[in-house]
């Protein structure tokens, strides 16, 4: 059990937390197994960044695995990414990376290392989040031509129509959903009128007030951007946002006219 009192996943925060703490009483045993089988009881693990690679998910687990990715707008993560980044230094950042000279890479950046080295923050934020959703895309692709189980939700649809969401969710998982999801639903201020304006999670976190557009947020974040960033790497970014918007509408689609270059 996750014991942080303001995470997501901690104790307050988690609807199943009283069933982890009933465990402790629990007398185990083989009827252990009875129990798992009979419920329908399965592990989750909620990652960051896992899905690029999780072609070894597949051959460690295989069947028992059911892979789900949400894949969310690019212009909504490049304050989090840029924060990331900026601080990618610190001693508590265990993220897998390696030296190059002198400076810490994440795993992510080994193909393009020296562009890396030689970008300012917001260029790496930017490229990060281009060239991870180039993997993440060409990987839903491939996926989608094999029998491995795997569903795609975009954030801005689940945010908007979670009730949509859900059912797909149940369907995909074999599994209804319960009281508890209600309260998760209040505790995120799910469904939003406005995309951002949720809870945040960590000190990247990019939420707005509930009282902005979506057009007055996207440009707000495009400002940024434009004074940050070079113009190639702005550039690749925008193909990026292109290749999203194809793929998963959302109230953001029309939006891109708002860049000045």
């Amino acid at each position: 059990v996750n014991l942080r009192w303001s995470d997501d996943t901690g104790l307050r925060n988690n609807p199943g937390s009283l069933l982890y703490f009933g465990r402790l009483f629990h007398k185990g045993g083989d009827s252990v197994i009875e129990v798992i089988n009979s419920n329908n009881l399965a592990m989750l693990i909620a990652s960051h960044g896992l899905f690029s690679v999780s072609n070894l998910l597949f051959e460690a687990y295989g069947s028992r695995l059911k892979l789900i990715e949400v894949v969310r707008h690019p212009i909504h993560l490049f304050h989090n990414v840029r924060g990331y980044i900026a601080n990618f230094e610190r001693a508590r950042e265990f993220t897998l990376s390696f030296d190059y000279q002198g400076e810490k890479i994440p795993w992510f950046a080994a193909t393009w290392a020296d562009e890396f080295v030689n970008s300012s923050i917001a260029d790496r934020a930017l490229l990060s989040i281009s060239r991870i959703q180039k993997s993440v895309i060409e990987l839903i692709d491939s996926l989608a031509k094999s029998d491995k189980p795997l569903l795609v939700l975009a954030f801005e649809q689940a945010v908007t129509d979670p009730t949509n969401t859900i059912q797909k969710l149940e369907k995909f998982l074999d599994r209804a959903s319960t009281k508890r999801t209600k309260r998760v639903l209040k505790q995120q201020s799910l469904p939003r009128a406005q995309i951002s304006a949720g809870k945040s999670t960590s000190s990247f976190s990019f939420v707005s007030t509930a009282s902005s557009t979506e057009e007055e947020i996207y440009l707000q974040i495009i400002k940024s951007i434009e004074s940050l960033a070079s113009e190639k790497a702005i550039q690749e970014f925008r193909e990026t946002i292109e290749n999203y918007n194809a793929r998963w509408a959302s109230p953001l689609n029309g939006l891109e006219s708002l860049w000045s270059k």
